[in-house]
C-alpha cells in the first residue's frame, strides 16, 4: 500500500524520548512517533487503555477507533483501510 493515499504515525504516551527511540529502533518501525509526554492527547481523546488505533480522514474526522493490540497487516485493518480510501 506505499502508493496509497495515508499516512501512519504512532503517539506515545507518557515515555521518555530516549526509551521510545530505543524501542524504534530495535522494532525497525517504518514510521514517525509523536510523544504525548503529559497524556494530554491521550485524555482529549477519552482513551482508557493503550495500545489504540485511530484512522483518521483526511479532513481530521475519527472514522475508525480499534482499541486493543491488532496486527497491522491483519486482513481487518487492510480491508478497513481500503474502504476508507475508496469511499470518497
Amino acid at each position: 500500500m506505499k502508493n496509497k493515499d495515508f499516512v501512519i504515525f504512532s503517539v506515545d504516551v507518557q515515555e521518555k524520548k530516549k526509551t521510545v527511540q530505543k524501542y524504534a529502533k530495535k522494532a525497525g518501525l517504518p514510521f514517525p512517533i509523536v510523544l504525548d509526554s503529559k497524556g494530554k492527547v491521550f485524555q482529549q481523546y477519552g482513551f482508557r487503555g493503550t495500545p489504540a488505533h485511530l484512522l483518521i480522514d483526511k479532513k481530521g474526522i475519527i472514522r475508525a477507533f480499534l482499541p486493543g493490540y491488532k496486527k497491522m497487516y491483519s486482513k481487518e485493518i487492510l480491508t478497513l483501510l481500503e474502504f476508507l480510501m475508496n469511499e470518497d
